[in-house]
């Protein structure tokens, strides 16, 4: 059984409140959260970044700020 690492990308998520970031460890890999600053640092795969974006901005606790890919 071969291991496969799977392509992933990184959103930053502006959030209204800090108590909204709980909520996202749903959507992916919740990497660091800025108390101050308000965004939160959120990996998806690859493949589901346009559909994590949408459910993001559907919920009116946070919008979806940019995505930016690691390489």
């Amino acid at each position: 059984m071969a291991f496969e690492i799977q392509p992933t990308i990184g959103l930053i998520v502006y959030l209204h409140s800090v108590k909204h970031s709980r909520s996202l460890k749903q959507f992916g890999r919740l990497y660091y959260v800025s108390k101050r600053m308000r965004y939160a640092l959120l990996y998806v795969n690859q493949d589901q970044q346009e559909a994590v974006t949408k459910k993001i901005n559907l919920r009116r606790l946070c919008e979806a700020g940019g995505a930016f890919s690691f390489k």
